[in-house]
This record gives structure tokens, C-alpha cells and sequence, in this order.
């Protein structure tokens, strides 16, 4: 209870309706000691005050939830969680999810796991072979941690024999998805 405590009051007090009803709020208790009326009596100043503090309260519960809401969502936390994580390639930062993204046609058609896709060099101009084998590692890594990826077994064609690549698993596909959508809504704005 103290932790939410320690959360909530910085939460409350940071909010615009919160300064506005302790200003409010210090205007009519001046108002009712020095006994003018500024604009109007100081019960009404109070009450003003008093519903913006009730306002920027209401405010740090929404916050709240929606954080708490956002963290229950498989595909948000996995976003979350993939641009978190930043590499360097080709001399500029980029993020595993921007990757992901970047890839992800390939994932979705099955990749080998001993290949790299060829174009993780056209993802990020400048990069070279050994930015992208790392990077390459450190993405699959990441997306099998996450389990956004796994490696299935394929049967060959014409062979007895299988073979094994890596697919997305049905959370990959919605985090492909969810990507695809905020990526979209970005290249429309720019």
C-alpha cells in the first residue's frame, strides 16, 4: 500500500487540474481571510478548487489503468519489450521491433536458421556482414525469448527427411500485425 501511495500522490500532483485547484483552492481561502470577494465569494473559489483536485485525481486513476491495462496485452508488453531494446547497424540506432517489422514478410514465410535473410543489409543502409550477423543473433534471440518466433520441423518434398526453420508463433503474427498498423499510421503522416 505505501508503494501505490509513493505512485499516486507524485501522480496527482503533476497533473495541470491539481496546480490549477491548489491555486484556486489558495485564492479563496485568502479571499475569505482578507475578507474581499475576488470576482466571486471565497466558498466558490474553494468548490472550483476543490473540483479540480477531485478532476486531476479522477486523471491518475485513468493513468493508471491504462498502464495497467497496456501491461496485461501480450502484443503491447512484446512491443513494448522489442523497442526497448536498441542495436546499432550501420552507424544509426534501430530498434528490434522496427527490425522485426522490417523482416517480418520473412519470418511469416519461414527462414532457415543457419541463414540470414538477404535483406537485413537493405533493412539499414551501411550496415555490414558482421552488424548484421549479430544483429541477426541478437533479434532471434530476443524474438524466441519473447516467444514472438519457434523453430518448426518441415518435411522436405521429395526427401524422408525434414528440415527445420524458424516461423512466427500466433502472437508473433498479431505483434507483425499491431506493427504493421503503427508503421502504417506513421508513414501517412510524415
Amino acid at each position: 500500500m505505501w508503494q501505490s501511495f509513493k505512485e499516486y500522490i507524485p501522480t496527482v500532483v503533476r497533473s495541470w487540474w491539481a496546480i490549477i485547484g491548489f491555486l484556486v483552492g489558495a485564492l479563496g481561502i485568502a479571499s475569505g481571510v482578507s475578507g474581499n470577494t475576488i470576482l466571486l465569494p471565497y466558498w466558490a473559489w474553494l468548490i472550483i478548487g476543490t473540483i479540480a483536485l477531485i478532476v486531476a485525481q479522477f486523471l491518475a486513476y485513468h493513468k493508471v489503468r491504462e498502464q495497467r491495462d497496456e501491461a496485461r496485452n501480450p502484443v503491447t508488453r512484446a512491443i513494448s519489450e522489442l523497442e526497448s531494446d536498441v542495436i546499432s547497424l550501420g552507424g544509426q540506432s534501430i530498434d528490434m521491433a522496427t527490425l522485426f517489422w522490417k523482416m517480418g514478410d520473412h519470418f511469416l514465410e519461414s527462414i532457415l536458421p543457419g541463414s540470414i535473410p538477404g535483406n537485413i543489409y537493405e533493412v539499414v543502409e551501411g550496415a555490414d556482414k558482421r552488424e548484421c550477423n549479430k544483429a541477426w543473433g541478437n533479434l532471434k534471440k530476443r524474438l524466441r525469448l519473447l516467444l514472438l518466433i519457434c523453430d518448426a520441423e518441415r518435411p522436405h518434398p521429395h526427401k524422408g527427411t525434414g528440415y527445420t526453420v524458424i516461423t512466427t508463433t500466433p502472437l508473433g503474427d498479431s505483434v507483425l500485425n499491431e506493427l504493421d498498423k503503427k508503421n502504417e499510421y506513421r508513414t501517412q503522416r510524415i
